[in-house]
């Protein structure tokens, strides 16, 4: 049986899919937790190395990957700086899973 559980850390989102044991957790103060799924915009596992998003610039169609910042949250400077003063929206959201599941944004 799978269970879902929504994980809110400084008001942002993660969600984690819990189902078989893979990947610690220690950022997110879950250390004995793993999951299959975990997507959010705070650093969730010390081992986790890549990117939070991928966002894509509104004006030109750019897209770009946006990660974290020293502390573990989602690099807003890096986020800023991209998106300028326009506007952009959320392409992919990176699994911080070992097993990799991106989550991909569809538009209509």
């Amino acid at each position: 049986m799978k269970k879902i559980i929504f994980v809110c850390l400084m008001g942002l989102f993660s969600l984690v899919f819990f189902v078989n044991p893979q990947n610690n957790f220690d950022k997110a103060g879950l250390s004995s937790t793993f999951s299959d799924a975990s997507y959010g915009l705070q650093l969730l596992s010390s081992s986790y190395t890549g990117k939070a998003i991928n966002v894509c610039r509104s004006r030109n169609n750019t897209t770009q990957d946006i990660g974290f910042d020293a502390n573990g949250y989602l690099d807003v400077a890096d986020l800023t700086s991209f998106v300028g003063s326009g506007s952009g929206f959320v392409t992919k959201c990176y699994d911080q899973s070992v097993e990799k599941n991106l989550l991909i944004m569809l538009n209509n």
